[in-house]
């Protein structure tokens, strides 16, 4: 029994992996790595302890869930606070290899970048004030999964228009907040800026998430016609 349970369990980390590896552009596919990890685990459990403990991790993981999901009080997200975290872990992912569809640090890509550092800015949010307002809005972006294009139609009210227009190399400072978006025409690419001139992309033609300069980097992306976004998390909505 145990042998085919260690079976299970392997083939539950190859599945976990796979999805790791390609792009993830459905909710399903989530929930799979989810239900693909929470049953690698309670496996693995069931191995160490060989007893039916399973039962009781499956019930006891259930309502840690229940309580985290409904229960963690409505509290007001600090648009300062959250810009921080946000800005911090976006460097975070530097040199992280780019690949299309990812969101991690196996692989990112353009709009893959900005989503996942801000739900690592929620996640922060929720682990150090039990903001159930962050837990929502984490499990929300989670799941429903946005492309560049996404971004800058306002999909779900996570963003909206700052009516900023013109190319990443001729942008001022003034325009412009730490945090926000700039997506092309056609929404095939996205930057992110840092802050003093700096921008953050994961970028196709490099290869990887690189941080570089938005009037001297010689990136054609910093010529094309870009409209600037800003989360409506960072702008103080919802």
């Amino acid at each position: 029994m145990f042998k085919r349970l260690a079976g299970l369990m392997v083939v539950c980390w190859v599945a976990m992996g796979m999805i790791l590896r390609h792009p993830v552009s459905s909710g399903w596919l989530r929930l799979g790595w989810v239900l693909c990890g929470s049953s690698a685990l309670l496996l693995l459990l069931a191995l160490v302890w060989r007893k039916r403990v399973w039962r009781w991790s499956l019930v006891g993981s259930g309502a840690l869930v229940l309580w985290v999901g409904l229960l963690l009080p409505q509290r007001a997200i600090e648009p300062t606070k959250l810009r921080k975290g946000y800005l911090e872990r976006l460097v975070h992912y530097r040199g992280t290899p780019y690949f299309w569809g990812g969101e991690g640090r196996q692989g990112i890509d353009c709009s893959g970048l900005p989503r996942r550092a801000l739900r690592d800015a929620l996640a922060e949010e929720v682990f150090r004030r039990g903001n159930g307002t962050a837990l929502r809005a984490l499990l929300e972006m989670w799941w429903f999964d946005s492309s560049a294009k996404a971004l800058s139609e306002g999909y779900r009210g996570w963003t909206r228009s700052t009516g900023v227009h013109g190319t990443v190399s001729t942008l001022t400072d003034e325009k412009l907040e730490p945090g926000d978006l700039a997506v092309t025409e056609g929404g095939v690419h996205v930057m992110v800026y840092l802050g003093e001139g700096q921008w953050i992309q994961a970028e196709p033609d490099r290869a990887k998430v690189v941080v570089s300069d938005g009037k001297s980097d010689p990136t054609a992306w910093f010529d094309l016609p870009v409209g600037v976004h800003r989360w409506s998390l960072l702008d103080g909505g919802g």
